[in-house]
């Protein structure tokens, strides 16, 4: 999802949901969730609201300091983020 101000833009991007680690990993919803909250410095995966609120902020005019700059909701999530 991007919003276009003019000469930048802005992108937000969906990590893995729970979901598809599980199906990923063969395991349970319940142990993708802990598995997922064990490499995430906040101890659990972002929400969908808090990645709106990101995407909210990034259509605003207060992200007008953000020129292309990347923003990451990821929660802190440690890893390599894939573009």
């Amino acid at each position: 999802m991007a919003a276009d101000t003019g000469d930048d833009t802005s992108v937000a991007e969906m990590a893995r949901t729970v979901q598809t680690l599980a199906r990923a990993r063969g395991v349970s919803v319940e142990e993708a969730e802990r598995l997922a909250a064990s490499t995430v410095s906040i101890g659990r995966m972002v929400t969908a609201e808090e990645v709106g609120d990101v995407v909210a902020f990034l259509a605003s005019p207060h992200s007008v300091a953000l020129n292309g700059d990347p923003v990451v909701a990821s929660g802190g999530m440690r890893g390599p983020i894939h573009y």
